[in-house]
C-alpha cells in the first residue's frame, strides 16, 4: 500500500482550511495535520470532519509566528499548505503592525522550517490584493501594486516562497485567490458571508459604495481543489490566479442573495449603501489561464449554484437539521 502523504495545514481550522480538509480528507490520501491559533477558527469544524468523513485530523494550538512551535510542527510532514493569516482589507489598514507580523514573519518562520525539516513542498495562500487597482482581468504579469497593508503583506510573502524556492530549492508556489466563499464561513466577514447571515435574519444588506464594485466569487471546493493541484505539481517558485475569470457586481450578488430569501419566504430584504471603505479594490477579476494550462485547473461551480447550496445548508442549520 503505498505511503499517506502528511500535510500540515496552517490555519486548518479556518474557511477555507476547513473545506481544504474535507476534500482532502475525501481522497484517502492524505495525514492531516493542522496548526492553528483557534483566533478566528473553530475547533467544531474539525469535528464536523470527523463526523462526515471518518478522519481524525491531528491539531496543533499554535501561533505561526512562534518559531520554535512552528519547528515542532512540521516534523515529519512532507508538505505545507499555509493558510494561516490576517485576513481582509479593512483589519490590516486598522493593524497594519499586527498583519505584518502575522502574514509576514509567520511566512518567514514556516519557510525556515520548511528548509531545516527539508519539506520541499510549500503552498502559499495569496490574494488579488497584491495587484492593487488594475484594468482587468488580472493575470500573473500584470505588476503588483498593493494598495492595503493587507496586500503588501501577501506580496511579501509570494516573495519570500520565490527566494526560498530560487535559494534553497523548495517548491514554494503562490495562489492567488480571488473571491472565496463557501461553507464554515460562520465567522467570515466577507462580503457573501455578510449579505447571507444578513438576509437569513431579515437585516438590511450593507453595500460599502454604490456597489458596481466587482469581484470574481469562487467556491471553496475549487480553491482546495486548486491547492491538491498544486500539491502533485512539480511547479517551482510560481504564482497562479486561481478563479472563475467571471466579473459580477456586488449588486447582482445583492441581488441573487435577495431572490433566494424571497424564493424561501423569508420578509423582503432591503439593501442599504454605506460609504466606500479605504483600500477596496474598484473593479477585479482574474484570469485563470495559467492555472489552467501548468495545473490543469479549472472552476467547477457556478456562483448561482455555489449560492444556492450554501443557502440550503444554512437554511438547514438555522432550522437546527444542519
Amino acid at each position: 500500500m503505498e505511503k499517506k502523504r502528511s500535510i500540515l495545514i496552517t490555519g486548518g481550522c479556518g474557511f477555507v482550511g476547513s473545506n481544504l480538509l474535507h476534500y482532502l480528507a475525501q481522497t484517502g490520501q492524505y495525514r492531516l495535520r493542522v496548526l492553528d491559533d483557534l483566533s478566528t477558527g473553530k475547533r467544531t469544524y474539525l469535528k464536523d470532519i470527523a463526523e462526515t468523513e471518518g478522519v481524525a485530523v491531528d491539531l496543533i494550538e499554535g501561533d505561526i509566528r512562534d518559531g520554535d512551535g512552528v519547528d515542532l510542527a512540521l516534523k515529519g510532514v512532507d508538505a505545507v499548505v499555509h493558510l494561516a493569516a490576517i485576513a481582509g482589507v479593512p483589519r490590516s489598514v486598522e493593524e497594519p503592525v499586527m498583519t505584518y507580523e502575522v502574514n509576514v514573519r509567520g511566512t518567514l518562520n514556516l519557510l525556515e522550517a520548511c528548509k531545516k525539516e527539508e519539506v520541499d513542498k510549500f503552498v502559499f495562500a495569496s490574494s488579488n490584493a497584491v495587484v492593487g487597482e488594475k484594468d482587468p482581468p488580472v493575470d500573473e504579469d500584470v505588476v503588483p501594486d498593493p494598495i492595503s497593508p493587507y496586500g503588501a503583506t501577501k506580496l511579501a510573502g509570494e516573495g519570500l516562497c520565490k527566494s526560498y524556492s530560487d535559494s534553497y530549492g523548495i517548491r514554494a508556489n503562490a495562489l492567488r485567490f480571488a473571491n472565496v466563499y463557501g461553507p464554515f464561513s460562520d465567522h467570515k466577514g466577507s462580503v457573501v458571508a455578510n449579505f447571507l447571515r444578513a438576509a437569513l435574519k431579515g437585516e438590511e444588506l450593507i453595500i460599502y459604495g454604490d456597489g458596481e464594485q466587482t469581484r470574481d466569487f469562487i467556491h471553496a471546493r475549487d480553491i482546495a481543489k486548486a491547492i491538491e493541484l498544486v500539491l502533485h505539481s512539480d511547479c517551482r517558485g510560481e504564482v497562479f490566479q486561481v478563479g472563475t475569470g467571471e466579473e459580477i457586481s456586488v449588486n447582482f450578488l445583492a441581488n441573487k442573495i435577495t431572490r433566494l430569501a424571497r424564493r424561501s419566504g423569508l420578509p423582503p430584504t432591503n439593501v442599504v449603501h454605506k460609504p466606500p471603505r479605504e483600500g477596496d479594490i474598484k473593479r477585479n477579476f482574474t484570469d485563470p489561464s495559467k492555472a489552467k494550462e501548468k495545473l490543469g485547473f479549472e472552476a467547477e461551480f457556478s456562483l448561482e449554484e455555489g449560492l444556492e447550496r450554501l443557502w440550503e445548508r444554512k437554511s438547514k442549520q438555522k432550522r437546527g437539521k444542519g
